[in-house]
């Protein structure tokens, strides 16, 4: 068993290329590995030499599902299988059969063993969280289920970022950058494509910025805030990030937005290794909502010109100011992207959608050709759609809904 696990170990250490959506199992792999070696089981838990096999086959299991993925993808293609969900059920299962093994374990050892473990357990986590206490956190800027896209619309621009996200080209632009008009739906796909990875087992997080919290100075906690979500959700980044702040703890107090990027973000990826960690996605959102010009100037400088590792997609939603296109312009690892280049036929298809969506609890009094109004003032604005349907919604006033939406048109026409 003992030599099956080393085994293990190097393969998974040994691994190149691998990408999302693998990183979650390879956590667990290496997680799993970690603590047989650190505890030294194999030479001190002999009564649960059973469970240790059985541990052992899971392991190998897992690090040849690893290692011959993309063979296995190009099965499930043929079949006709979706492989994206499939891959996840396949994790999974591989996670759930580990965690089972790893309690069985625990339950074959004396108590004397896995109080012992556990002693080293807490002082390790303890000692984590002792480096990353007094780094600065916003919260309140995370991923929102009540802004995502409504089923079945925007499928064309999901598609395209998806497929970016997943390219393992490596030529592949790190930034996707998706500019638009106030109200055409930007925050709402950045939602949804943040929403779709976390869903999916993938390690990624995301910042909003927003005009009604310029007070708070988001602008300087958005990539402290970044390295602390991304820890959180994973073990070995948040040892890795401990260990940068224990080697340098002015990085806690210092406001340099591109110390915090390289250093705290950029440096315990490097360190684990991006074939380990595999793909990464971080979401911001309303980038131009941060403030003044000034509030904006390191961030673009950092996105416009770091070294960004090939395991990092960065999704980035703004309106196009002129700072934000002076810094994006013509740089080959930004993908651009405006919400004007979607066919205004796509757009209006979701909008009515969208409206459809909103009023179908009043569908007696309101058919196709009220919704086509709505659709007509909306002008290819989801906002103005948004604010429609509240209005016709709403029973203020005693007015029906029909009187509601003459009014509108009225006022809007």
């Amino acid at each position: 068993a003992s030599l099956c696990a080393v085994s293990t170990g190097d393969i998974v250490l040994g691994c190149s290329g691998v990408v999302y959506p693998l990183s979650t199992l390879i956590s667990k792999v290496c997680e799993v590995y970690k603590f047989l070696i650190e505890a030294d089981v194999f030479n001190k838990w002999l009564s649960a030499t059973s469970t240790l096999t059985k541990i052992s086959d899971q392991l190998s299991e897992c690090v040849r599902f690893i290692c011959q993925y993309d063979i296995i993808c190009a099965y499930w293609t043929r079949i006709e299988e979706d492989v994206l969900w499939t891959t996840h059920d396949k994790i999974t299962e591989f996670t759930e059969v580990l965690d089972g093994l790893m309690r069985a374990l625990r339950d074959d050892t004396t108590d004397d063993d896995i109080d012992t473990v556990r002693f080293m357990e807490d002082i390790v986590c303890e000692d984590e969280e002792i480096q990353l206490v007094g780094i600065a956190y916003a919260p309140g800027v995370g991923v929102n289920t009540t802004k995502r896209c409504l089923e079945g619309t925007r499928e064309d621009i999901l598609a395209e970022i998806v497929s970016w996200i997943t390219s393992t080209d490596t030529d592949t632009p790190r930034i996707f950058w998706l500019s638009g008009q106030a109200g055409q739906g930007k925050s709402a796909i950045a939602h949804t494509v943040a929403l779709w990875f976390s869903n999916l087992g993938g390690l990624g997080t995301m910042f909003c910025f927003s005009r009604r919290r310029e007070a708070d100075l988001l602008h300087e906690k958005v990539f402290l805030t970044i390295a602390r979500d991304l820890a959180d959700r994973d073990p070995s980044l948040k040892r890795a990030l401990a260990e940068v702040i224990s080697e340098d703890p002015t990085l806690k107090s210092s406001t340099d937005i591109s110390r915090h990027w390289e250093k705290l973000v950029v440096e315990p990826v490097s360190r684990l290794g991006v074939s380990l960690l595999g793909r990464l996605v971080i979401v911001i959102d309303a980038l131009d909502e941060s403030g003044m010009e000034s509030t904006r100037e390191q961030i673009l400088h950092v996105l416009k010109t770091s070294q960004i590792p090939t395991n990092f997609r960065i999704l980035v939603t703004s309106r196009l100011l002129g700072d934000v296109d002076d810094a994006v312009r013509s740089l080959q690892h930004i993908k651009r992207k405006s919400i004007d280049d979607i066919p205004p036929a796509s757009i209006e298809k979701d909008i009515r959608a969208y409206i459809s969506d909103q009023l179908q609890n009043l569908g007696d009094v309101l058919h196709d050709e009220e919704i086509s109004q709505l659709v007509g003032l909306s002008r290819g604005v989801f906002e103005r759609a948004r604010f429609a349907c509240q209005f016709v919604k709403s029973s203020k006033g005693g007015s029906s809904a029909k009187e509601r939406l003459e009014d509108l048109v009225s006022r809007m026409d």
